[in-house]
């Protein structure tokens, strides 16, 4: 039953509807307050939903419950970026990546962080590695974005 009711949460987000999805989300946290599952996807709706500060604790709940999970450190990653925490963000994607998060989504990130810093070496390994790791034209513009003219 439960599995059914995270269903229902995640696809009234996907259908546009991501209230109805944090609110079907919350009522599975009152019940089951420490599903991981429950947590990330609450997390996950509220982020993309642009409601970063309130994302962040879910994401570090998460971490706390399951610290082997790159997805929950490269969100909180994202939710520090946008709030300015630079070092926090690094660390949080460095530690999605050290998990094997090494998916394009984190790669660039961190290639933004290290843009951001002025830490060339490493912005010029993370390009390399985005590169490769870039599937489609989409993810080129990323890059594009990032370091017009680079990519």
């Amino acid at each position: 039953m439960t599995a059914e009711r995270k269903r229902e949460a995640y696809t009234a987000f996907l259908n546009g509807d991501p209230d109805k999805g944090l609110a079907l989300a919350s009522d599975l946290l009152t019940e089951h307050p420490d599903d991981i599952t429950c947590l990330f996807m609450a997390g996950e709706i509220l982020a993309k939903s642009h409601r970063y500060g309130l994302a962040n604790p879910l994401f570090r709940r998460v971490i706390e419950l399951a610290p082997e999970m790159p997805e929950a450190w490269h969100n909180l990653g994202h939710c520090l970026h946008v709030h300015h925490d630079l070092p926090g963000a690094v660390e949080c994607f460095a530690k999605s990546m050290e998990l094997g998060g090494d998916d394009f989504h984190t790669i660039s990130n961190m290639l933004l962080m290290n843009t951001v810093s002025g830490d060339q070496e490493n912005a010029i390994g993370m390009l390399k590695s985005a590169l490769f790791h870039a599937d489609n034209e989409e993810e080129r513009k990323i890059l594009d974005e990032i370091l017009p003219g680079e990519s």
